[in-house]
């Protein structure tokens, strides 16, 4: 006798977990070293922000803290990245 559930039979599961408040996720792409993300300001400079990651998979990061709402977070490429450089 198998003890395999079947495709026709349910189970009832309970999840625990924590609920992160303000959390952001992005691609991962956007992650620098060092825990470091870009982003550009209100003066349109380009910031290096140290940020809390709290997970991390092969194609999106979840952030925690560092990045502050309305800031522009930077996804594209960028040849070099310079602290305070125009963008």
């Amino acid at each position: 006798m198998s003890t395999e559930p079947r495709s026709t039979t349910s189970v009832d599961v309970e999840i625990f977990g924590h609920v992160q408040q303000d959390a952001v996720v992005l691609p991962r792409k956007v992650l620098l070293p060092d825990e470091r993300v870009a982003v550009v300001d209100a003066d349109d400079r380009l910031r290096l922000r140290p940020v809390e990651v709290l997970r991390a998979t092969r194609d999106q990061v979840v952030i925690g803290g560092g990045i502050e709402e309305g800031e522009r977070v930077v996804s594209s490429r960028l040849e070099a990245v310079i602290e305070g450089m125009s963008v």
